[in-house]
């Protein structure tokens, strides 16, 4: 059984950047003493079992996965697949690559083939106390190029430049989150904060789905359809033709 880390506490946020389509990991680590992280990503690699299967996964050879130190950068570039690109800011990681077994089919008791093998991409640095690691990942459509042109580490984040001019600015610190796409930003985790010299408040947290009654997959004939959000203060707007609705949409 794996030791239990005492003295330690980890917490994880993940989010999602519609446009440009982008995912930030923050991983938060704190601690009274010093101690050494590793950071994994996993990807599918080549079986290094041989063996018959109509099923042939999609898989990184060695030579598509690049590692830069000096840019803190895990890079793919699979000709016939999509890849992706993960830049880590915060403090130092020593980057590797290792090739470890996947999940075996059991049968009568014994492990007679694996399904899979995996990259191990792992980040590994000393920590005095508290830490925060920061994720950017980006993915790439088959044959496609980054969005980044250039991105790097500020005191409690990172700022990048688009392709397309947009300027992304990310910082966590202990008060919580921000989000700045050029002029636009978005503050998680804090009850209010000042902009243009003056203290804004509120501060707009994730919204609860909305709900669309009556639930069925097919409604026949002249049905009254109601849409409804448990978080307070909301506008719903719809579309009646598919498309996905913006601030243009007719409100509810």
């Amino acid at each position: 059984a794996r030791e239990v880390i005492t003295g330690v506490t980890h917490q994880r946020q993940v989010f999602h950047v519609k446009n440009p389509d982008l995912w930030i990991v923050v991983d938060r680590l704190k601690s009274q003493g010093p101690h050494e992280y590793t950071l994994d990503w996993y990807l599918p690699a080549p079986l290094t079992q041989k063996r018959k299967n109509r099923y042939k996964p999609k898989t990184f050879a060695a030579s598509n996965i690049f590692i830069d130190d000096a840019l803190q950068t895990v890079t793919t570039s699979a000709a016939d697949m999509p890849n992706l690109r993960i830049r880590h800011f915060g403090p130092k990681l020593d980057l590797s690559r290792n090739l470890v077994n996947g999940e075996a089919v059991k049968n009568d008791y014994t492990y007679k083939y694996r399904m899979y093998d995996l990259w191990r991409l792992s980040g590994t640095w000393q920590s005095r106390g508290n830490d925060v690691i920061i994720s950017l990942i980006e993915a790439l459509p088959k044959g496609g190029t980054t969005k980044i042109k250039n991105a790097q580490n500020t005191e409690s984040g990172f700022e990048a430049t688009l392709a397309e001019g947009q300027r992304l600015q990310f910082n966590a610190t202990e008060a919580g989150v921000t989000l700045t796409i050029n002029d636009r930003r978005l503050v998680l985790g804090e009850e209010s904060f000042e902009a243009q010299g003056k203290q804004r408040t509120p501060v707009y947290r994730p919204i609860a789905p909305v709900r669309i009654d009556p639930v069925r997959n097919v409604i026949a004939g002249a049905t009254p359809v109601t849409l409804a959000c448990p978080t307070s203060g909301v506008e719903i707007r719809y579309t009646l033709d598919g498309s996905e609705p913006t601030i243009h949409s007719p409100l509810y």
